[in-house]
């Protein structure tokens, strides 16, 4: 069968390599889709068109794992997004740009295809994809399907306004737009404009991010066409705005009424644009939370509108200039206002007078509960008068300080006010010697402990070490844990460290940050995993992958039932480690994020985690289906039982739904009810009920619905097979 609107007209192929040509005759493209159907047709599979509809899912839904196959090589996968709802990704990977030709025109032909079907709602391609002329796919490929689409700069190398613009043009049912890194010219940007004009109804989310050669009046273009966005909650852009512009945005944040994100870095280089902006927030808005990063000019007048301003909740500052009496007038402002409760004013250049000035405004405020000061230049003075303040203003949750400029005969002055506030549960700083006792005490009283908690044990001795280590075993308030370890194997330190992972009960994150030698603490680390049951986030950062390491690691992965994401951050892996956690991954039916380093090989061990990941997903998706009764089929009473508190079941859940806790909680809690209620029926021993022959003894069929229940408690759906 032909796909109408796919296979690409002669002559006009797109080529994937940039020592391909960029067309070939009709005659191969038809061969190639002839050997494609031939390979599919081994899966009992074609090109079928989409098949789904309001009573059914697409039958592409429960079989991507042929067509990943075919355009993995070019680092996209076709990712059940919800259940019955697909997206086609690109994913970081090392390309190979020796690629056969056939291959290449294979993946082109096969994207065209997918996002013709309906089932289809997300394009992100924002990674490096192995295609030359990705804007022609796009012109080919986007339909009125798309719901979310996200192009980023390494995967449209080569584009072509005309294609692109061509392309955009299908969309109607846009609910998020990303653009990141492009060369957007004039007839782009009127397209951009046009675009948004036309799902003004339904755009929810919109970026433009580090695009380049924008001119003011391109700007300007797309700003008032999202004017017409009603929907819009949330918008960052970061090319420069002019006052004209700014009024534009101003004009837009007094206007809409759902508008809760807004995004400006980069944004400020006059004084103008500022006040323009702050005259905005000075009345009714919608806007809760704001990122005004790396601004150059003063801060003064937004601070001002902060001060009458009811609605702001998140504000971050990353970066900006505090130039005059900027620091001034925020205290003032965080002394009156009542509604912000994060702020963050990270590498800002505050220094001990600024801070001591911020402490004057905590003494007053008590709405705030993160105030996030890290990498700044404060010294003893400044830290000190924060930590004193925090003795009175019990409100502040999460104050964070970095302490670097602080010199060693100072540390003991901070940890003397440290003590006397009894703030540890308040202060997240990089611990000292002298603060390990106090801390092991706090971290026994629930009222005093920190959510958040960073070690670094290579510093510290070993007998306050294991008492720390100690105190976090029996601990139940701590949410994540941070632990570096550079050149140190200290057997006692790591023997430690296992029992605290094994004992505690309440981390749902641990990160672990390791160097040359620290290895040790990857491996201690595994072990504690195959016992600890509610650490879900693993994020390991290190520069190189030890063999020991690698294989606990690979050995817990296949074990472990609690951990939902993990990532090896900032390090390189050598492709016979790579094929080692493939392996460990491939039995692990519970991760459903994995990033394995910086840009893996595309080859059998990296297909193997993506299928791996698949699976667990279309694992999550089916028990989603059987708790909202979409689909009661035994295979999804199964995956539901393996996932019944997991915590990404949960998750998903929540974001199809868009329930709070207590309603999934309790949409679980039914899901099980159902299960033990028809038992019978969910694994097909039954039809309807159980019926027996006439007898004079005692039936069976005469048991009550609660003898059924009782019985099924005892029973799993896997218990019976077939």
């Amino acid at each position: 069968m032909t796909v109408a609107g796919v296979e690409p007209e002669a002559g006009s192929s797109p080529a994937a390599d940039g020592n391909c040509e960029a067309s070939q005759p009709e005659s191969y493209i038809r061969t190639r889709v002839a050997e494609l159907r031939k390979r599919f047709r081994t899966h009992n599979l074609d090109l079928d068109e989409c098949s789904s509809n309001a009573a059914a899912e697409c039958w592409l839904v429960r079989n991507l794992t042929p067509f990943n196959r075919l355009i993995h090589r070019v680092s996209i996968e076709v990712v059940e997004m919800e259940p019955g709802k697909l997206g086609v990704f690109s994913f970081d990977s090392k390309l190979n740009n020796s690629l056969e030709e056939d291959a290449l025109y294979d993946a082109a032909y096969i994207f065209t295809w997918l996002t013709k079907h309906q089932c289809v709602e997300t394009i992100h391609l924002a990674n490096k994809v192995l295609l030359q002329q990705p804007s022609y796919l796009l012109s080919m490929g986007l339909s009125p399907n798309i719901r979310h689409l996200r192009l980023g700069m390494e995967s449209l190398r080569i584009v072509n306004e005309e294609e692109l613009c061509e392309g955009l043009g299908f969309l109607v049912r846009l609910e998020s737009f990303e653009l990141i890194g492009l060369d957007i010219g004039h007839k782009l940007a009127s397209a951009f404009a046009d675009l948004l004009k036309r799902n003004a109804g339904h755009l929810k989310k919109v970026s433009f991010s580090h695009n380049y050669n924008v001119s003011q009046r391109s700007v300007n273009a797309i700003l008032r066409g999202l004017l017409h966005c009603t929907r819009l909650t949330e918008l960052t852009f970061d090319n420069n705005v002019k006052p004209r512009a700014m009024k534009i945005v101003a004009r837009l944040v007094r206007s809409s009424s759902m508008l809760h994100t807004l995004s400006l870095k980069n944004l400020f280089h006059n004084d103008e644009s500022m006040a323009i902006l702050a005259r905005a927030f000075e009345g009714k808005n919608s806007v809760r939370e704001l990122k005004l990063c790396s601004c150059e000019v003063s801060l003064a007048p937004f601070f001002r509108a902060l001060e009458v301003n009811e609605t702001l909740r998140d504000l971050d500052l990353t970066g900006c200039n505090f130039i005059g009496r900027a620091t001034d007038v925020l205290s003032a402002a965080l002394a009156r206002n009542t509604g912000l409760h994060s702020l963050v004013l990270k590498k800002c250049q505050l220094e001990d007078e600024d801070m001591e000035k911020l402490a004057e405004a905590l003494e007053v405020n008590r709405t705030l509960r993160t105030l996030n000061l890290s990498h700044n230049l404060q010294g003893i003075r400044g830290s000190s008068v924060l930590c004193k303040v925090l003795g009175k203003n019990k409100t502040l949750k999460n104050l964070v300080l970095s302490t670097y400029d602080i010199e060693d005969h100072e540390r003991p002055t901070l940890t003397s006010q440290l003590a006397r506030s009894q703030c540890y549960g308040q202060v997240s700083i990089d611990w000292a010697e002298a603060d390990l006792p106090n801390l092991a005490l706090a971290l026994t009283l629930p009222s005093t402990t920190p959510t958040v908690l960073r070690l670094h044990i290579f510093a510290l001795p070993t007998v306050h070490v294991c008492a720390m280590f100690e105190a976090i075993a029996t601990n139940n308030q701590i949410a994540e844990l941070q632990i570096e370890c550079f050149t140190h194997r200290d057997p006692v330190k790591m023997d430690a460290f296992y029992r605290a992972i094994v004992g505690n009960e309440s981390i749902r994150r641990l990160h672990l940050i390791l160097g040359d030698s620290g290895y040790s603490l990857l491996v201690t680390a595994s072990k504690a995993l195959l016992l600890n049951t509610t650490v879900r986030e693993l994020e390991i950062e290190c520069e190189d992958m030890s063999l020991r390491g690698t294989k606990h690691l690979a050995h817990m992965l296949a074990r472990n039932r609690t951990l939902t994401k993990v990532v090896l951050a900032n390090v390189t892996i050598r492709t016979k480690f790579q094929r080692m956690l493939s392996r460990g991954l491939a039995k692990n039916e519970f991760v459903t994020e994995f990033k394995m380093g910086w840009d893996p090989p595309i080859n059998r061990a990296s297909l193997r985690v993506h299928e791996a990941i698949a699976r667990n997903v279309g694992l999550v998706n089916s028990a989603v289906r059987f708790v909202l009764r979409t689909n009661l089929s035994k295979r999804c009473a199964e995956a539901f039982e393996k996932l019944r508190w997991c915590s990404s079941l949960a998750t998903q859940l929540a974001k199809v739904t868009g329930k709070a806790d207590r309603e999934v909680k309790a949409a679980l809690d039914s899901a099980a009810e159902y299960i033990r209620s028809n038992y019978l029926v969910i694994t097909g021993v039954v039809r309807e009920r159980v019926e027996c022959l006439s007898g004079e003894d005692t039936q069976v069929d005469r048991l009550n619905h609660e003898c059924w229940r009782a019985i099924a408690t005892f029973l799993k759906v896997s218990d019976v097979v077939g």
